[in-house]
């Protein structure tokens, strides 16, 4: 599932199924990932969370 604000500017992404819980902590294979900023530039951000983050956060 993907989604993003109307401007392009933040987005969220949730992976579904089963996710290698070595990678899901080194690379940005995460069962979430969100971003935000200008595509062009220094400002843009990202996190991500793993299957194992409390739901609550």
């Amino acid at each position: 599932m993907e989604l993003q604000t109307p401007d392009g500017m933040a987005g969220l992404e949730y992976a579904t199924g089963r996710l290698d819980a070595e990678r899901e902590l080194t690379t940005l294979e995460a069962r979430w990932y969100m971003w935000g900023g200008p595509k062009n530039g220094y400002a843009r951000w990202y996190a991500t969370a793993s299957t194992n983050t409390p739901t609550p956060l």
